[in-house]
């Protein structure tokens, strides 16, 4: 294997790696100890931040309003559901818009109009999910147990 390829392979696993730990997530639910979901919390809390922060996703800031109402949105990616590409003006936009209730869901709505916006928003979805899942489990399951008998 050329040293570019492994470059290339490195570096997709370096932004990508939010995925991988949401399958292993997935993969750990099957194969949990109830009794210990410490690392269900983690990798859960992890996929979260992922898809918060660092996750591919498009630029959610309005760069004009049309006369009928629709808006243009930038065309550049941005990192997380809750960031933004590259332009500082953007990050600003991207927070206005999240504060708005009505542009907040155009802002969603665009975001999730294309693959990658799709992908950060079911893995911070099943993240939640399972991080809510996992801390019933570790309050209500673990912290129930009987102590084991010598």
């Amino acid at each position: 294997m050329r040293a570019t390829s492994k470059r290339r392979i490195w570096k997709s696993v370096g932004q990508n790696w939010g995925y991988l730990v949401l399958a292993l997530v997935a993969y750990g639910w099957f194969i949990a100890d109830r009794t210990n979901p410490v690392l269900l919390l983690v990798g859960s809390a992890l996929v979260i931040v992922f898809a918060l922060f660092f996750a591919e996703t498009p630029c959610m800031a309005i760069n004009k309003e049309k006369r009928d109402g629709e808006v243009d949105y930038c065309g550049n990616n941005g990192r997380g559901l809750l960031g933004a590409c590259h332009l500082k003006r953007h990050k600003w936009e991207n927070l206005k818009a999240l504060s708005s209730r009505q542009r907040g869901v155009q802002a969603l709505r665009h975001t999730v109009s294309r693959f990658c916006g799709q992908a950060a928003a079911f893995s911070a979805a099943a993240g939640i999910g399972s991080l809510l899942v996992a801390t019933l489990t570790f309050v209500f399951v673990a912290t129930r147990q009987p102590p084991p008998v010598p």
